[in-house]
């Protein structure tokens, strides 16, 4: 797994994750969009693996109960 320096993916990566998780809470309410949805969240998935993967510990994914 790629490495990267640690403050830079804590701080940039983490705050991509967050936007994108957000990104996706807002696609998924809009009906007809979920091939897009599906799309972000498969980049979603890796970027997160990568965050753990540099010993960064991030929030799991949130269930949206809305």
């Amino acid at each position: 797994m790629n490495r990267i320096p640690s403050g830079l993916l804590e701080r940039e990566g983490v705050a991509a994750l967050d936007h994108m998780e957000q990104a996706l809470d807002l696609i998924d309410r809009c009906s007809g969009a979920s091939d897009v949805g599906a799309h972000l969240d498969l980049a979603i998935c890796p970027l997160r693996a990568l965050i753990a993967g540099n010993g960064i510990e991030v929030a799991p994914r949130r269930a949206d109960n809305s």
